[in-house]
C-alpha cells in the first residue's frame, strides 16, 4: 500500500515539473517574477500536514504457539497524520516567533491461540490463556519559540540559523488484555476469567536546541529545502504499572507500581523537502514544499519494568529511543 503512495507522489510531481518544463529551460531566476514579490506586512505563518512513521521497540504483548515453534507477538507500528503550525515575525535580517506541534498515534493486535503466553504481566494468575489483545496509544506536544538569522540571502539560495526554547509532552500507554476466553474479545469478563494491565509512561522535558536551514532556488520559483538541528532537555518521566484480574466479575488488584525520574534527553531533528513559490497572490506571498523528515528522541525511558522476588523489589530503568520519520507538505504565507 506505501509502494502505491510513494509512486503516485512521484507521478504527482514529475507531472508539475513536465508542466513547466518549458519556463524553467529558459528560466533565469535572477529574473524571476517570484524576486519582485514585495509582501504587505512582515509576518510568516507555516500550517504543516504530518505522516509519520512511529519508531519504537519492545512492544511484546504475547507470544503464542508450542515451544519448538514459538512466535513473538507485538504491535507493528505504522502511520498516521499530525500537524505543525507556526507564526514568525521578521525584524530585518532576524526572525521571532512560535510553533507547536501535535501528533497522535493508536493502534492495537490481538492474537487468538491454544497457547498464549503473557509478555506484560509478573505473575500469572490464569494459567490457560486463549487470547491476548494490546493497544498502544502515544499523544506528541512539542512548542518551541525560536528566533533565527539570515546568513544568506541571495538570488539564488539563503541560509540562516536558528536555535530557540522546547517544550514537550509525550505520553504512552499500553493497554493489554489476558483472557481464556476466545470470543470474549472486547474483556467483558462474562463466563470469562481475564487479566488487565495497564502502563503509561508519561514524559515532560523542557529544554534548547540549535540549527541551521538553508534553500536554493532553481527553475524561476522552485526551491531545494534542507534543515537539521540538535538540542537537549531536562525531562521528567512518571510510570505506573497496573494488573489485575477479574473472576466472575469480580476485580482483584493484584500488582500496582509508580516511579518517576529526571533524565537528559536529547534530540536530532532533520528535514529535506522540494518548494514552489506563488507569488503575490491576495497580497500574500504563499509557498508549497513537500518533503522528508526524521526526529529522534534519544534517552527516553520505556515503561516500568519491576520484578517482585520474595521481600525483594528491582525497577529496571531502561533506556528506548523514540523516534519518528515520514512526510510533511507546508503551506507558507507571507503578509
Amino acid at each position: 500500500m506505501m509502494k502505491h503512495k510513494w509512486f503516485a507522489l512521484m507521478a504527482a510531481v514529475f507531472l508539475v515539473t513536465s508542466v513547466n518544463a518549458d519556463e524553467c529551460n529558459t528560466c533565469d531566476p535572477c529574473e524571476s517574477t517570484c524576486d519582485m514579490c514585495d509582501p504587505c506586512g512582515e509576518w510568516t505563518v507555516e500550517l504543516d500536514w504530518l505522516y509519520w512513521h512511529v519508531r519504537r521497540c519492545e512492544l511484546i504483548y504475547a507470544t503464542a504457539g508450542q515451544a519448538d515453534a514459538l512466535k513473538i507477538k507485538d504491535i507493528d507500528l505504522s502511520y498516521d497524520s499530525g500537524f505543525r503550525i507556526g507564526a514568525f515575525k521578521e525584524c530585518g535580517d532576524a526572525f521571532f516567533g512560535i510553533r507547536y506541534t501535535g501528533f497522535c498515534y493508536e493502534d492495537s493486535q490481538t492474537v487468538i491461540d491454544d497457547n498464549v503466553r503473557a509478555a506484560r504481566i509478573s505473575e500469572v494468575t490464569i494459567s490457560d490463556l486463549k487470547i491476548a489483545k494490546s493497544r498502544y496509544k502515544l499523544d506528541l506536544d512539542v512548542l518551541e519559540i525560536e528566533a533565527s538569522y539570515t546568513l544568506l540571502d541571495e538570488c539564488e539560495s539563503s541560509a540562516h540559523a536558528f536555535g530557540g526554547f522546547r517544550y514537550a509532552s509525550i505520553d504512552q500507554s499500553l493497554s493489554t488484555l489476558y483472557g481464556e476466553n476466545k470470543n470474549d474479545i472486547s474483556g467483558s469478563g462474562e463466563g470469562n476469567d481475564i487479566e488487565l494491565v495497564s502502563e503509561k509512561n508519561n514524559m515532560d522535558g523542557y529544554g534548547l536546541y540549535l540549527g541551521g536551514a538553508g534553500s536554493f532556488t532553481f527553475c524561476d520559483c522552485f526551491n531545494f529545502y534542507g534543515s537539521m538541528s540538535i538540542g537537549s532537555m531536562i525531562a521528567e518521566f512518571d510510570r505506573s504499572y497496573l494488573q489485575f484480574t477479574i473472576f466472575e466479575d469480580n476485580k482483584a488488584i493484584s500488582d500496582q507500581w509508580k516511579d518517576d525520574c529526571y533524565k537528559l534527553v536529547s534530540n536530532l531533528d532533520f528535514a529535506v523537502g522540494v518548494g514552489y513559490d506563488l507569488c503575490d497572490f491576495c497580497c500574500v506571498d504563499w509557498s508549497v514544499t513537500l518533503g522528508y523528515e526524521f526526529h529522534h528522541w534519544m534517552n527516553t525511558l520505556d515503561f516500568i519494568v519491576a520484578e517482585a522476588d520474595g521481600d525483594e523489589f528491582k525497577v529496571d530503568r531502561h533506556s528506548e529511543d523514540l523516534g519518528f520519520d515520514g512526510l510533511f507538505l507546508r503551506l507558507t504565507g507571507t503578509f
